[in-house]
């Protein structure tokens, strides 16, 4: 039998559901995990709108049945589509409903409480209130140390995101602070060629070069670099790596290797997206620049 794929599809199979199903045991708990799963279904097709309609559907069943997990679950995800629309204040709206009844089920130092303080520093960072969004990710890096047991690479991701955090609110030499927090976690637990690493040191990388670290930069950048031209050498992240190893040499006035690099991630970009893309025509832009001051 095949899925139904549009929204209308899914309301024809919830009204055969209804009638079908409607007397036997479990009919609504399986209905909620049923609109559940439309709803994921449609926001891999981009119907937010359809998914937003079915979880609020299975919310008003959980909140008769007082099924608080299945609440907060349904509320966490219409948060995810909220944040996805760029409809901030809605989806701070529901992750913090989703927030408490997690706290009171499942306790404070529950997984999916740490997870929200994490989805919620994300959130907060979105809409620019940084000191917020801060407070939010330490929160969850001292919940997740307190929970004992916890998976080392998550704690670096922690790390990783509220780096992130302080990048945005221009404070690199805090963001290279908890990057490195992160580097070492991920260094001892993956392998020297996991591309988690590349991701890592590019972005030690451009912070290294912000505060005109040129020789880190350009070391971290290399070692990017290597990692991605043996694990995916035509990708994206080769793009992002040539580009800003163009900029170290720029940074070093070496302006023939950058246009160089830069010509090289210019023509990759050419190859990945041979229809057009923005950093073509904004890379070209660079490039022209640079060819002047020659």
């Amino acid at each position: 039998m095949e899925l139904p794929v549009t929204f209308q599809d899914w309301q024809e199979f919830f009204e055969r559901y209804d009638k079908e199903m409607a007397d036997s045991a479990g009919y609504e708990k399986d209905k909620i995990g049923l609109m559940q799963f439309a709803a994921s279904e449609l926001i891999n097709n981009n119907d937010y709108q359809g998914a937003k309609n079915f979880l609020q559907r299975a919310l008003k069943i959980a909140e008769k049945n007082k099924d608080r997990i299945a609440q907060a679950e349904l509320l966490n995800t219409l948060a995810q589509i909220f944040y996805n629309e760029h409809k901030l204040e809605d989806a701070l709206l529901y992750i913090e409903q989703a927030l408490e009844i997690y706290k009171q089920e499942k306790g404070e130092q529950a997984q999916e409480v740490i997870d929200m303080y994490n989805n919620l520093a994300i959130i907060y960072e979105a809409v620019g209130d940084y000191d917020q969004a801060i407070t939010m990710m330490m929160e969850n890096i001292k919940r997740v140390k307190e929970s004992g047991d916890y998976d080392e690479l998550y704690l670096a991701t922690s790390y990783n995101n509220l780096a992130g955090i302080f990048w945005s609110r221009q404070q690199p030499q805090n963001a290279l602070e908890y990057l490195a927090k992160a580097k070492e976690i991920k260094e001892k637990v993956l392998k020297d060629d996991d591309p988690q690493l590349a991701e890592i040191y590019n972005n030690m990388s451009l912070i290294n070069l912000s505060l005109n670290n040129v020789a880190q930069a350009e070391h971290y950048q290399a070692k990017a670099n290597q990692i991605i031209k043996n694990s995916n050498p035509e990708s994206p992240e080769m793009v992002t790596g040539l580009r800003n190893m163009a900029l170290i040499y720029e940074k070093k006035g070496n302006m023939v290797e950058a246009i160089k690099l830069l010509t090289e991630a210019i023509s990759l970009l050419k190859k990945l997206f041979p229809y057009g893309h923005p950093e073509i025509d904004e890379a070209e832009q660079v490039r022209k620049d640079w060819e002047a001051r020659l």
